[in-house]
């Protein structure tokens, strides 16, 4: 079974994300990324504390 979660960042945000720390929109985005595969190593955490399922295959995908 396959779940999908979708998350939608808007330019203006990535534009914030560019202002507050100083980079690139590169470097935005791979920010922004890291968070995501921070996100979901939390929901294999809790997966596995809750149901004891373990060692899912999770990723991220970026669309533009």
């Amino acid at each position: 079974m396959k779940f999908s979660i979708s998350i939608d960042i808007l330019d203006c945000d990535i534009d914030e994300v560019m202002e507050l720390n100083h980079c690139t929109k590169q470097e935005a985005i791979d920010q922004i990324t890291n968070v995501f595969y921070l996100g979901l190593s939390c929901i294999d955490g809790m997966l596995h504390r809750v149901t004891g399922i373990d060692g899912i295959d999770s990723y991220v995908e970026k669309a533009e």
